[in-house]
């Protein structure tokens, strides 16, 4: 799958009992996105974003429950805010038991300062999100920043585990690390000033 114009998503996987495998695309928005379903799965994929390409996109105010998705080789990402993104959402909404795993991703670029081209942001903003793995993630490349976790306490975020992610290698260099750090942001700061907010940002080790 090629395109080369904006706002020409990949493959929405929507509703339920969904996969996606040996795929490549090639495109300027989200490879893969969902409306939201149950026991979706995508692999042994290739991307290549342009400067609007996302890896994956769940915005909509439907819960998901069991998504994977493994062995994914993005080739190129010219752009974008993240390769992962999750915002907007209405309250009762839920995100959990996501896997991302065996991810490999090269040439990331930024190419203004809207499309930061950051590895992951979680945003809940009404919705929950809970039960997300990261596994065996590499990145060619380390970017100053790769990303924010934004939880409330009406709408949290929970059991968010990161195993085996590196970054920023080159012969000269071991693998960088990812680390998090939290960061509390009291009232009259971010998006929602009434309510206290949490962040957490990732930094090297």
């Amino acid at each position: 799958m090629v395109s080369w114009n904006g706002n020409t998503d990949g493959i929405w996987l929507s509703g339920d009992n969904n996969s996606a495998t040996d795929c490549f695309i090639f495109n300027n928005d989200d490879a893969f996105m969902t409306h939201g379903g149950s026991n979706t799965s995508i692999t042994n994929c290739v991307t290549w974003g342009g400067t609007r390409g996302r890896l994956f996109w769940h915005g909509n105010d439907v819960s998901s429950n069991g998504f994977i998705m493994d062995n994914i080789n993005a080739i190129g990402k010219d752009g974008s805010t993240a390769a992962i993104l999750v915002d907007e959402g209405s309250a009762g909404v839920t995100l959990s038991n996501f896997t991302f795993k065996n991810i490999r991703m090269e040439e990331r670029i930024i190419p203004n300062q809207y499309n930061l081209n950051k590895f992951l942001i979680l945003r809940t903003d009404q919705k929950s999100i809970s039960t997300w793995k990261f596994e065996n993630i590499t990145l060619d490349n380390m970017l100053p920043d790769e990303g924010d976790l934004y939880g409330l306490s009406s709408s949290p975020i929970n059991g968010i585990t990161f195993t085996n992610i590196k970054m920023d290698y080159n012969l000269h260099n071991p693998y960088q690390l990812l680390k998090a750090k939290p960061i509390r942001l009291h009232s009259g700061q971010g998006q929602q000033a009434s309510a206290e907010r949490w962040m957490w940002h990732f930094s090297k080790v």
